[in-house]
């Protein structure tokens, strides 16, 4: 059976994603601020009411490896479980990473076309379970995710992503992998052409 062919992104769409994540980041963060994902999505729902984060419990283990977001005119609902919630809670970074996947969504506005749920999962491959983006949204997803998380940081000169992966990861509650991947895009001389193109006159914001 043939094997399914992955999505891809540009380089220039790549910097776009970086900008929007980036601006979004810094809207209430500083550079140097890495806050766990369930601390952001908690802010944003004291801050909005029209942002609502449900929590159920659940025996399903699977449970504990996926969230799910819906945005329908101004109402966003994320909804996780209690165990999902309480590892992010704890630093996991699998489970922060998806939430910050879930944020990615609605910074990309990828629920323009309707109320459809962006519910995060893990696919089928050789090994069992991975984090194979079938879609090109779902890989944008990931990619902001990254970006959100580490920010900046990712366009450190001499950043290597064997080495240098992990320790980012776990300061941004991130997922290792992504991070390794987000590394070896933002040091590609494709990305920061685009990116310079971008980020020319983006104001620092911090409130």
């Amino acid at each position: 059976m043939a094997s399914r062919k992955q999505p891809t992104i540009s380089a220039n769409r790549a910097a776009e994603i970086f900008r929007d994540t980036l601006s979004v980041r810094r809207i209430n963060w500083l550079d140097n601020q890495f806050p766990k994902m369930t601390d952001v999505w908690e802010f944003l729902a004291a801050d909005n009411p029209q942002v609502r984060i449900k929590r159920y419990n659940t025996d399903n283990e699977y449970s504990h490896k996926r969230a799910a977001v819906v945005a329908l005119d101004e109402l966003i609902a994320l909804t996780a479980s209690n165990q999902f919630w309480d590892r992010a809670c704890q630093g996991a970074l699998f489970q922060n990473f998806v939430l910050a996947h879930e944020m990615g969504h609605l910074i990309l506005d990828h629920h323009a076309s309707g109320a459809v749920v962006k519910n995060f999962a893990l696919f089928d491959d050789a090994t069992g379970v991975a984090n194979i983006p079938p879609t090109v949204e779902e890989l944008e997803a990931n990619y902001a995710a990254v970006f959100f998380q580490c920010g900046v940081t990712l366009l450190a000169p001499g950043l290597n992503a064997k080495t240098d992966a992990f320790r980012i990861a776990a300061r941004a509650f991130s997922d290792p992998h992504y991070v390794e991947k987000a590394i070896r895009l933002c040091q590609l001389e494709a990305f920061l052409e685009e990116w310079r193109k971008l980020s020319t006159g983006i104001q620092r914001v911090v409130l």
